[in-house]
């Protein structure tokens, strides 16, 4: 990063914040492209920052698609050998990997080095500590300019884990300014790591209350719901067994996987072998009309995570005021028992998400809909915004 002062390693005052540079390896580049519910929430932070008069810049990996063009933001979209492979997918398991792994690492790097930084207040919002952490913490060394760190459960509950990442993701933290978390219990396991102080951040995003279009339910049915990646770690592969039991106990239901990833072969094994081809419907990936649209008139949303902090689809069905049958993961058991929003199950049981989804079919919507209204105030992005540049002037 080159500093036009002559004061290169002066600390920034950072009481207020005129400019911020986020750097993240999920953007959404246009409207249609959901393919991580946390890209679709790092735009919309950035336009909630953006309505408080801060100037934002976007460092991420380039992809084929056109970048969307938002007021107030400057998206720098550093080229890499991934292209349209998604991060998340990487893995230092796989030797194929480690010259995409390096490509994304040194282009971001590269593009905020190449950010030349004023006497402008100005710093570095890092989301997520692995890789933007890593790429902020050799960056900026030496510029003055500070970073903070926002916490993802699989930072932290997947690389801090290791050895040589657990000591690369203490030093990622311990040189943050400010560190913050989407989840209680994670915000607990970074302080543990760390021995710093983190704050929780709700991460939503900005959800249109109406919608025009006409979700395709099977009627005559209960309609459940799944929205997420078919990934190991969301669980969406226990649900065709889930249906399966469903159908033994009695409960002639249908449900909706939108999504996409790497269980998708494996997703429609599955539905073969437990026979309920006719039960589940795969869709593609839902944005954000068509989550509100299925929110609103499905009847029960199914979370059966196997590692979780809270996830944005959580805000989703709060704001949609649909009940939830989540697994006891994360703080995922403790707003649903606490706020009486769904049940909570053991995770990593088809059986007891389908005695879950059972109980729930059998109260009323409404009641979990007048809790849900109370919950929902809690995850707004705009009041996520506004605390971390309370945060930020304050400098607690």
């Amino acid at each position: 990063m080159q500093k036009t002062t002559n004061e290169n390693n002066r600390a920034l005052d950072t009481s207020e914040i005129d400019s911020l540079i986020i750097v993240t390896s999920s953007y959404v580049y246009v409207p249609e492209d959901v393919l991580i519910n946390s890209g679709v929430f790092v735009r919309d932070f950035a336009r909630a920052l953006t309505e408080r008069g801060v100037r934002v810049t976007v460092v991420t990996q380039h992809r084929s698609a056109a970048v969307l063009v938002d007021p107030g933001i400057e998206v720098i979209a550093y080229p890499w050998s991934g292209m349209d492979r998604q991060p998340v997918e990487l893995s230092f398991h796989r030797l194929s990997d480690y010259g995409h792994i390096w490509s994304l690492l040194h282009g971001g790097i590269n593009a905020l080095r190449g950010i030349s930084v004023s006497d402008q207040k100005v710093r570095c919002l890092c989301m997520w500590a692995v890789p933007a952490g890593y790429m902020a913490m050799k960056a900026l060394r030496g510029t003055g300019v500070p970073y903070d760190v926002w916490c993802l459960g699989s930072d932290i509950w997947h690389y801090g884990g290791k050895r040589f990442s657990r000591w690369l993701i203490k030093k990622i933290l311990r040189n943050a300014q400010h560190l913050f978390a989407d989840g209680y219990v994670l915000r607990d396991d970074v302080q543990s790591l760390s021995r710093r102080n983190c704050t929780f951040l709700a991460s939503s995003r900005m959800l249109s209350g109406e919608t025009e279009i006409v979700p395709r339910l099977v009627p005559g049915k209960p309609n459940l719901l799944f929205i997420g990646r078919w990934h190991p770690n969301k669980g969406v592969d226990l649900l065709p067994e889930t249906m399966r039991f469903l159908k033994n106990m009695g409960v002639d239901a249908h449900l909706h996987l939108f999504g996409g990833g790497t269980l998708q072969e494996e997703l429609k094994t599955l539905i073969s072998k437990h026979g309920v081809e006719n039960d589940i419907t795969l869709h593609g990936y839902a944005d954000s009309g068509v989550a509100v649209a299925y929110l609103k008139a499905c009847d029960v949303l199914i979370i059966p995570s196997r590692i979780e902090s809270i996830p944005i689809i959580f805000s989703d069905a709060v704001k949609c005021r649909i009940p939830v049958v989540a697994t006891d993961v994360g703080d995922l058991g403790m707003l649903i028992r606490e706020h009486q929003i769904g049940e909570v199950v053991r995770p990593n049981s088809p059986l007891m998400l389908a005695e879950g989804v059972q109980l729930v079919l059998k109260k009323d919507r409404s009641f979990f809909s007048q809790q849900a209204l109370r919950v929902a105030r809690r995850f707004d992005v705009r009041a996520a915004a506004m605390t971390y540049l309370q945060i930020i002037k304050t400098g607690a």
